[in-house]
């Protein structure tokens, strides 16, 4: 993901980051004024997964203890997992896929000051329908594939009675809305019942580390039947897969140990981006500390991988680098209309309902302080809260996130 550099400082943010962090209380104990302490145990939710890299190098490198922060990871079974802890209290801050922080729920609200991982998911099929799909590509003038491969040739599969199984890794993932917005763009209805009629794929929801059987979604670690046909990033550009959630009401009486946990991570994504050594190694941390197979961790972390027909690898899983840790307003409200066009939430009233939605999630002052505390001034909260549009035209439509309400009117296959 890339944004502007700006070489102009950012003086409120510089001055919200020395504030929050270097103002002690007269009583000595440490903490900062809004009865913030440094010292206090921050529990961390997360779950397998790419994303949970900065979390485990940050605690493993001593970043969070560098920042003065007292951290404990908490492993969890599932994201839905970590934010019923989170909205119980059992935790301070978790891994979530940035949809289960967009959903709307009376209880609990929660905020993303952090991106995790951005590009780390990859669409496949089966080495059967990926060799049934053959007479339904489209080719070049060369007889060569042409990327990026389009659903057409499932369509047809499914025309001729063909059913279209995919599984998923949880309805609220990036990728599932990247696999419906790439089905739906060739007129297949994603069914998230799991049941599939004509023009239909029946969803269903395995964990990342069951394998798969035919057409499925999956990590980067896939079964050895399963054929990478294309990337979340080709679907989409610079998605984000998953993010550092906390409690609205937490991060308000935490902000300096916030701002300094978001530093932390910020660290280790650099950390992670700067070699494919650190990679290796942080493969070996995330299998230590979370008692991971190492070959699953190495294929998130390290294994560049080939799209089927192509000759040259891939490695698009961005932690840091190019600005790609900034929780963006563009890419929230694209993934809060897709939950809105595949009837998991009533839809937002207006377009501006949709951006108040992502406004109160998606928080960039944090993540901007946190920069600053690094001395980095390089991005602004413009650059941030941009709604420029986004590239991707699969379905014809090029998605303005100022204008969401009007996009999910155009979309030509919807909830069934």
């Amino acid at each position: 993901m890339r944004l502007p550099f700006h070489s102009s400082s950012i003086l409120s943010f510089c001055a919200l980051a020395l504030a929050l962090v270097s103002c002690k209380k007269e009583d000595g104990t440490g903490g900062t004024k809004g009865s913030d302490n440094l010292s206090k145990e921050i529990r961390i939710g997360l779950v397998d997964g790419a994303g949970a890299a900065p979390i485990v190098i940050a605690q493993t490198q001593q970043f969070f203890k560098k920042q003065g922060l007292n951290v404990s990871l908490v492993p969890h079974p599932s994201t839905t997992a970590v934010v019923q802890s989170l909205a119980t209290g059992n935790l301070e801050a978790g891994m979530v896929y940035p949809a289960d922080a967009l959903e709307p729920r009376e209880s609990t609200s929660l905020i993303i000051p952090h991106i995790l991982a951005r590009n780390s998911d990859v669409l496949s099929v089966s080495a059967t329908a990926w060799k049934a799909m053959q007479p339904g590509l489209l080719r070049d003038l060369e007889g060569q594939t042409v990327r990026p491969v389009e659903a057409h040739a499932l369509a047809l599969l499914s025309q001729q009675g063909e059913s279209l199984p995919f599984q998923i890794t949880g309805p609220t993932a990036t990728s599932t809305y990247a696999l419906c917005y790439w089905l739906a763009a060739a007129g297949i209805t994603p069914n998230f019942e799991g049941q599939g009629g004509p023009l239909e794929a029946a969803l269903s929801t395995t964990p990342s580390s069951v394998a798969v059987r035919g057409i499925a979604t999956t990590y980067l670690d896939q079964p050895a039947d399963a054929v990478p046909i294309i990337v979340t990033t080709d679907i989409m550009r610079d998605l984000p897969e998953t993010a550092l959630a906390t409690r609205a009401e937490w991060s308000t009486a935490h902000e300096a140990a916030l701002i300094r946990l978001v530093a932390a991570l910020l660290q280790a994504g650099d950390w992670l981006d700067a070699s494919k050594e650190n990679r290796r190694l942080g493969a070996e941390a995330m299998a230590s500390t979370l008692g991971l197979d190492p070959t699953r961790t190495r294929a998130w972390l390290t294994e560049t991988f080939r799209l089927a027909g192509q000759s040259s690898q891939r490695d698009d899983l961005q932690f840091s680098r190019q600005a790609s840790a900034a929780p963006t307003h563009r890419e929230a409200v694209w993934i809060l209309s897709q939950m809105a066009r595949w009837g998991q939430i009533t839809p937002p009233a207006s377009d501006d309902a949709y951006l108040a939605i992502v406004q109160r999630v998606f928080e960039p002052r944090f993540h901007l302080a946190a920069k600053a505390l690094l001395g980095d001034q390089s991005v602004r909260e413009a650059d941030l809260t941009d709604l420029s549009p986004l590239e991707a035209d699969l379905d014809g439509h090029r998605f303005a996130p100022s204008r969401p309400a009007a996009y999910l009117k155009t979309a030509n296959v919807s909830a069934p």
